[in-house]
């Protein structure tokens, strides 16, 4: 919300306070869907990439996809997920690693 001060002023911090929350949020695959009214996810999708550090962390933000509902944002992660898994599954060697990735990455609920 700093960022977005920074950049749009009150108007800005005004418009996306309400509505603003992060609805699902995975560490492993490292996705993360954040919800914003309809006008103001502008000024959230362009803040975000110029966001470095969060805390003490370095932080790197991309947009996958920009959705009307969280149950569209809900089958894009899914499908991700999925391409994702394919691409990675042939790089693991044992069937438990195997089953452990799969039950990491294809874990989704929103709240």
């Amino acid at each position: 919300m700093k960022n977005v001060g920074k950049y749009y002023g009150e108007f800005g911090i005004g418009s996306t306070e309400y509505g603003f929350r992060v609805k699902y949020c995975n560490d492993k695959t490292r996705i993360a869907v954040i919800r914003v009214r309809h006008r103001p996810h502008r000024f959230v999708t362009s803040i975000l990439p110029l966001i470095c550090v969060i805390g003490d962390h370095k932080a790197k933000f991309r947009t996958l996809y920009t959705g009307a509902t969280i149950m569209q944002c809900n089958k894009f992660i899914v499908k991700h997920q999925r391409d994702v898994l394919d691409k990675t599954i042939g790089t693991i060697d044992s069937a438990k690693e195997r089953s452990d990735f799969l039950k990491n990455i294809m874990e989704f609920s929103v709240d």
